[in-house]
């Protein structure tokens, strides 16, 4: 006869299902800062109660907990891993420890989760595994003690440079580089900057407009190493994947009469009235105001020249009722794919706010 069932299957998958999706709300949340308007911070609080009571009730029965979440980990999805990340430190066993970190090797995404499931229990519960992990010679736990050091601010002196010059030299792919280099800008320690010159440095440079390159040069640019500026230039001017991105981090870097030159060059190029909301976007240029509220009337550009609009005068335009519902909206405009995230701009009623013809 089966023993009978000491806890409730559904609420312990009820528990991982809310701390997943509460997980990669606080993420976006810390994100989702925009030129108009910082993180909203009593948002993050709210979710932070919610995401703790979730993680709490895990905790609760941690054996039966990790029952139901390791086999979930072979699903490769990054919030199953901050999950299970949290549930191991939180129960501080070696042994689920161990397996999350070995299972989110390979995976950027689920690498990063594990550090963030690590980093958001308390630090007197984590500072063993912390200041071990971040002397290990392994990658992804230099990475993983790091986080949990500086998500704590329990960094001191010039420790970060030399811990960066360890996972710089395992010459990490792409997209465990762009770990490493967000936590160089979170950390904000010049003493890196010398290591990241050499780094870009020594990467071809005529016509290289690789990822790697634009990786290591917009950390230097972020944490204010401007000598940066004249090496990306060929990032905003040529062709790639992330040409915008390159944009808007470049013109908001620029003085005036820099900004001014560039700004020139924009005008050249084929693609030139996209990117030329983006910088004026970046550099909050009010001079140019009439210009940007005009390309909302090209269905491509609308919502991208709104979004410039609220930079320029720092406000958020559904807040001040300038947008339009879909329903006033012709199809064809709908149909257009791009910049879903942004509003469709209400042309008529930002030009009369602002007394534009």
């Amino acid at each position: 006869m089966a023993q009978p069932l000491t806890y409730i299957p559904e609420v312990i998958s009820a528990h991982i299902e809310e701390a997943e999706f509460l997980s990669e709300q606080y993420l976006a949340g810390i994100a989702n800062g925009t030129p108009i308007a910082e993180p909203d911070q009593v948002y993050l609080h709210d979710i932070a109660n919610r995401l703790n009571a979730n993680l709490d009730g895990l905790l609760l029965t941690p054996d039966i907990s990790w029952k139901e979440i390791a086999p979930l980990l072979e699903s490769g999805i990054a919030s199953i891993f901050f999950v299970a990340s949290a549930v191991a430190f939180g129960s501080g066993n070696v042994e689920r420890i161990k397996q999350v970190v070995d299972q989110s090797a390979a995976d950027s995404y689920c690498l990063e989760a594990v550090a963030f499931g690590m980093a958001w229990q308390p630090w007197g519960r984590t500072a063993f595994w912390a200041q071990k992990f971040i002397q290990s010679e392994r990658f992804e736990l230099t990475y993983i003690g790091l986080y949990c050091h500086l998500w704590h601010k329990q960094i001191q002196g010039a420790a970060p440079a030399s811990v960066f010059e360890r996972l710089f030299a395992k010459d990490p792919e792409a997209d465990f580089l762009r770990l490493v280099l967000r936590l160089v800008v979170q950390a904000r320690d010049v003493a890196v900057v010398p290591v990241m010159r050499q780094l870009s440095q020594g990467l071809p440079v005529e016509g290289d407009l690789s990822e790697t390159r634009y990786l290591y040069l917009k950390a230097r640019l972020l944490v204010g190493d401007t000598t940066a500026l004249a090496a990306l230039k060929p990032f905003v001017t040529t062709p790639w994947d992330s040409r915008e991105d390159a944009v808007s981090l470049v013109f908001s870097h620029l003085d005036a009469a820099t900004a001014k030159q560039w700004l020139r060059d924009l005008q050249q190029l084929s693609d030139r009235d996209r990117l030329m909301l983006l910088a004026i976007a970046a550099l909050r240029e009010k001079d140019l105001l009439p210009w940007v509220v005009n390309q909302m009337a090209k269905p491509e550009l609308s919502r991208l020249a709104g979004y410039t609009v609220g930079c320029i005068l720092g406000v958020d335009i559904e807040a001040q009722g300038w947008v339009m519902d879909d329903s006033a909206l012709d199809e064809k405009w709908l149909e257009l794919e791009g910049d879903e995230m942004l509003p469709w701009p209400d042309m008529s009623a930002i030009k009369s706010a602002l007394g534009i013809r």
